[in-house]
């Protein structure tokens, strides 16, 4: 399912929830790379569940519930935003 959100402060993004094509350890390798010349990251959402972030000219927050895998992704999304919406959705 797909879902598109236009908001204020958030401009333009998008919620999809599929059936979990990656596992919980690809979501952990996604970590920073060692030059430091990158943002992606995994980071942990308020829920306690492990999350890859992304940011570059599309951010994108992934992560797994319950058998789903849900890509957060919007391309006016600040780091700091992405964060604040996975928190809530």
């Amino acid at each position: 399912m797909l879902s598109v959100y236009e908001q204020p402060v958030y401009g333009r993004f998008w919620v999809r929830e599929s059936i979990a094509n990656v596992t919980q350890g690809w979501i952990d390798s996604q970590t920073n790379n060692p030059t430091g010349c990158s943002q992606d990251s995994v980071m942990k959402l308020q829920s306690g569940t492990r999350a890859a972030l992304a940011v570059g000219r599309v951010t994108s927050v992934i992560w797994l519930d319950q058998g789903l895998r849900i890509d957060l992704v919007g391309r006016s999304l600040t780091k700091e935003q992405a964060i604040e919406v996975a928190n809530k959705v």
